[in-house]
């Protein structure tokens, strides 16, 4: 027993005094934090907007891969879709003899040219360090003297999560400040009560990357890279390569990204890390599903990545960077350099000496818990055993001391992790430490005998492979940046703006509100959308989308997921989306129309245009030449650029084609008439000397004259903008204006010359002053009302029924003496559902109109109501190269056909 108690004497010994040396080194080390933040402390922050600023050179990213198929290509597409750069490329490293990476690759290369494939000559597994030496030759290789070559090459693993903005990061600081930039790297947040081993390395990078290399590089020491998020300037790259016969990493070393640390700060260039903070505003889910308001936090543009989630996994990585950094780069590379570079040294080799010391404290708590255990057991009467720790004696006083050192490690561990996770892995950050010193020691012997095993058996080293994964959408969403973010770092809202448009457009996204409220416009709004989501973004013809596709997708279908498909081949639906779309309704869409969906963005008011064109003519015949736009492009002489942006801006104001040729310059009024009064089969209108002839325009009601879009003019003519319905004829000759010989005039002119000449075109006005006359309305209630009219959305006679100014009965009379429409004949209720895709969901219900009959291409409208003029702007561009003749609805037909709309719906 005596010996026993030697041996753990010896052991509680070499212990205390190994963990008194180790605490006080690390005291020593960590007061240099103070003495860095004290320096740095008036040190300017750069502006995201100068990041963003800042020339770009052309950056490469070098991505070794062996046996990463599934993982590598994901990260590919993640980081070509969230990077926030333009000259850039990813070269991906494969083997020969890898065919699933290689498959993967191909794919990915295939669909994105910024992303190359690099066969390695030979097969593998031969080293990470051989194979980034291949990708360098590779993209040297890619370079066009004078166009594009690389000045940042950039490190990186295949489970990568790049930042956003990391790339903007790398290009500010190399070669501005550094040589040799490390971005901190983190790992992914895990549940903290299932894997505590894969949790440790959360706390380890916490550590490493908030404080442990601000230290070093404050001191001169060694700045390792951490074989991820390391960027090199083109000159120290090429440095490196001219010392190594053309090859910049040493194909010896399993750690070669540690070592070329040391070669670089060797060679004098600079080292450092790089922590930029930025704020991004974040949107929680809230209980019923819905996206809360935003909430500012504050970030480190840094990597974050998997790291092996299980003891024996994580045992299998740790061997290879302790075999790599305190074996061959000690071997290989010595201890030259200044004081503090090779202190630094000697923190890192001094490693596998640390972990033995711990299990060795370790074993002597064992004894102290066994020890306290006997003496309160029955045997402790008859047998003595000699405390370990006696009072006033030397080892308890060390072992007192120790106890504060680990007191404050721990404190300085849980505050790493509380600033980049939460408390409460902070918390957690402290049990794990005993798991963490255990992987440690265990990695340390399978490290030594690997070791030994090279050196007495010449056992060669090659790639210890460890099993990556790339993490899901759902995963993702929390470290990509948000729309919100971006939204401010393109400069086109400011956190307040967002936040006061997300208050009054609750539920929607921001780019939504903020377009609805004027802020930004359709441009941007899909631009930014395309940044954010990696989607192209394209122009979607009118007349392109597939009726097969539209009738398996209906027009509600269309307004509630706010797309359109468009065409298909033997694999894909190809659909427009107004936003990006959830992987959900993706996987959605594709089990209802039974094969892949392919999503792109369009324009809201392209995607509203196309949809206003295709659904009508679902059952309506061919529409007339008048809404061929095809002549007009070949008289102004437009290229196909030019041409687009016109249409666009059509789309979105509702100006006619021919109108914005003339505002533009691009045509003469009278050279766009022409064309326009061809299309309609009409002689054009001559512009000089054109006046109203009032006395006809007077023998009916202005909105009878507005609703059909035509007015009489002097000369026997008839001033119209598009067909005309038989039965419009035939009740102009009824109402004494005879036959008159019609002249065409555009949209826009038309308006135009209306406002001149003093025609009432608001039919809701021509309702009121009705009303007034008749005496069912004072004049100040048309006051009132008109001055509402500019802050409510619903037609004026709804609100006047709301307000009880009027009833029912009186209100319909009302318009049926102020419109001087005819009273709508006969309908059958077969031809009104074979026609209610002519105008949108719920459009009949809530303004009162209804299809009651097609023929030869001309359409009946029954109104049950006075409709705005923005409500006839609608109809009349739906239905463009369409002769529409509106007619009054009785109350009882309109009640019945309400119904009928409501139960079809």
């Amino acid at each position: 027993m005596e010996v026993v108690e030697q041996i753990f004497l010896v052991l509680a010994y070499v212990a205390g005094l190994g963990f008194l040396i180790s605490g006080l080194d690390d005291l020593f080390f960590d007061s240099h934090f103070l003495v860095y933040l004290f320096r740095n402390r008036k040190a300017p922050n750069i502006s995201l907007q100068e990041l963003k600023l800042a020339q770009e050179q052309w950056v490469a990213l070098l991505v070794p891969a062996w046996q990463e198929g599934g993982v590598v290509n994901k990260m590919a597409e993640y980081a070509a879709r969230v990077i926030l750069y333009e000259k850039y490329h990813i070269f991906i490293g494969v083997y020969p003899n890898d065919p699933e990476t290689i498959a993967c690759v191909d794919l990915v290369v295939a669909e994105n040219p910024r992303i190359h494939k690099v066969m390695v000559p030979h097969a593998g597994p031969t080293s990470k360090a051989d194979c980034l030496n291949a990708l360098y030759r590779a993209m040297r290789q890619n370079e066009v003297p004078g166009v594009r070559e690389y000045g940042v090459i950039a490190l990186h693993d295949a489970e990568d999560i790049l930042h956003p903005l990391v790339v903007k990061v790398y290009n500010y600081f190399v070669p501005r400040e550094y040589d040799m930039a490390q971005v901190p790297v983190f790992a992914l947040e895990l549940p903290w009560l299932k894997y505590w081993a894969g949790n440790t390395y959360m706390d380890d990078f916490s550590e490493l990357h908030t404080k442990d290399l601000f230290v070093r590089q404050s001191l001169g020491g060694i700045v390792p890279s951490a074989g991820v998020g390391t960027a090199f300037s083109r000159r120290t790259l090429d440095w490196l390569a001219a010392g190594n016969d053309g090859d910049p990493f040493l194909v010896g070393n399993l750690t070669e990204d540690y070592e070329v640390g040391i070669r670089v700060k060797r060679a004098g260039f600079r080292a450092g890390i790089v922590s930029y903070p930025v704020d991004r505003l974040v949107r929680r889910k809230k209980r019923d599903g819905t996206l809360g308001l935003p909430r500012p936090v504050t970030e480190i543009v840094a990597i974050r990545e998997n790291f092996p989630k299980t003891f024996w996994t994580a045992v299998r990585q740790r061997s290879r960077w302790i075999l790599g950094i305190s074996f061959q780069t000690w071997e290989q590379a010595g201890w030259a350099g200044t004081l503090p570079m090779r202190y630094t040294l000697l923190r890192d080799r001094r490693a596998p000496l640390t972990h033995f010391i711990n299990m060795l404290g370790y074993l002597v708590l064992v004894y102290l818990v066994l020890q306290w255990a006997f003496s309160h057991s029955p045997w402790a009467n008859l047998f003595y055993v000699r405390p370990l720790l006696v009072t006033d004696s030397v080892l308890l006083k060390i072992a007192i001391i120790d106890t504060g050192l680990l007191g404050y490690r721990v404190l300085q561990k849980m505050i790493s992790v509380y600033v980049i996770y939460n408390f409460k892995q902070a918390l957690a950050s402290a049990p794990r430490m005993v798991i963490g010193n255990l992987i440690n020691f265990m990695a340390t012997v399978r490290a030594l005998k690997m070791y030994l095993g090279s050196k007495l058996f010449g056992k060669p080293f090659v790639w210890l492979k460890t099993a990556h994964e790339f993490p899901g959408e759902a995963e993702l969403t929390e470290y990509q940046k948000s729309i919100e973010d971006l939204l401010v770092e393109e400069g086109l809202a400011t956190r307040e703006q967002i936040y006061q448009a997300l208050r009054a457009e609750q539920g929607n996204s921001a780019p939504l509100c903020l377009l609805r409220l004027g802020l930004i416009d359709e441009r941007s709004f899909s631009d930014v959308w395309r940044r954010y989501s990696g989607l192209g973004v394209r122009f979607v013809n009118p007349r392109e989308p597939d009726p097969a596709l539209l009738r398996d997708f209906r027009e509600s279908d269309s307004l509630a997921y706010e797309a359109l498909p468009v065409s298909r081949n033997e694999i894909s639906v190809q659909a427009a989306f107004r936003e990006p779309p959830s992987d959900e309704v993706v996987s959605e869409l594709g089990r209802r129309f039974e094969m892949e969906v392919r999503p792109f963005l369009a324009r809201p008011s392209n995607i509203a245009a196309a949809r206003n064109w295709a659904y009508p003519r679902l059952v309506l015949p061919p529409s007339a030449p008048v809404a061929d736009v095809a002549p007009f492009r070949q008289a102004a002489q437009l290229n196909p650029a030019e041409w687009l942006e016109l249409l666009q801006v059509h789309q979105s104001t509702g100006q006619s084609v021919p109108d914005l040729l003339v505002d533009q310059g691009r045509l003469t009024g009278q050279a766009a008439r022409d064309i326009w009064a061809q299309a309609l089969g009409v002689p054009a209108v001559d512009e000089q000397g054109v006046e109203l002839d009032r006395p006809a325009h007077a023998r009916l009601p202005a909105p009878l004259w507005w609703f059909h879009r035509l007015l009489p003019v002097e000369g026997n003519r008839l001033l119209v903008t598009g067909l005309v319905h038989p039965h419009l004829e035939a009740l102009l000759a009824e109402q004494g204006n005879g036959r008159r010989a019609r002249v065409a005039e555009l949209p826009s002119r038309f308006e135009w010359f209306a406002k001149n000449q003093g025609v009432q075109i608001d039919p809701e006005t021509s309702l009121l002053k009705h009303l007034v006359g008749q005496g069912r309305l004072s004049g100040e209630d048309m006051a009132n009302i008109e001055a509402m009219q500019t802050l409510i959305a619903d037609p004026v006679a709804k609100w006047l029924l709301m307000q009880r100014l009027v009833d029912e009965r009186t209100l319909h009379r009302a318009f049926l003496e102020a419109s001087g429409l005819p009273i709508a004949g006969r309908w059958r209720e077969e031809e009104i559902g074979r026609l209610k895709s002519v105008l949108p969901p719920g459009f009949a219900v809530e303004h009162g109109c209804y299809c009651l009959e097609e023929g030869e291409g001309h359409l009946r409208i029954g109104l049950a109501q006075m409709p705005s003029a923005r409500v006839i702007r609608r109809v009349q561009e739906r239905l463009t190269g369409y002769g529409l003749f509106f007619q009054a609805l009785t109350l009882e037909d309109a009640a019945v056909l309400k119904g009928l709309a409501e139960r079809r719906k």
